[in-house]
């Protein structure tokens, strides 16, 4: 055994508390050791997200060898996981200030607003 543990946990952000609490950045995120696998967020509009929020609404996508990819390919979670296991520590991370992506606020904006409407949805644009 290499003598590591893997703890395996999928938390969906349904709030922006949550969102707030996890200093989610995009989704989907992934996270090993508390350290975002991808270096940079890039992004591009989510028809599924969008219709959740009743806003147009960007999601994650990942940069892998000059190519984007709305769902990680294997390849790149294995070098991308693997990378970060034996990185030295980044101390510097959890100290940074958080401020919500605009992109977010906005979704869980129309999302609150969307579900706060008597007809269900169907009239808040």
């Amino acid at each position: 055994m290499s003598g590591y543990s893997i703890e395996f946990r999928k938390i969906e952000m349904t709030t922006e508390e949550l969102a707030q609490k996890y200093r989610f950045l995009s989704s989907p995120t992934i996270r090993v050791n508390g350290q975002d696998i991808c270096t940079t967020v890039a992004e591009n509009a989510c028809g599924c997200c969008s219709d959740i929020s009743g806003t147009d609404v960007n999601c994650r996508v990942f940069q892998y060898n000059g190519q984007s990819y709305e769902i990680p390919p294997h390849e790149m979670l294995a070098e991308a996981i693997l990378r970060k296991i034996f990185e030295a520590p980044n101390s510097g991370c959890a100290a940074e200030n958080y401020e919500m992506p605009d992109n977010l606020a906005s979704f869980f904006h129309g999302k609150s607003m969307k579900n706060s409407c008597s007809c269900g949805g169907d009239c808040c644009g």
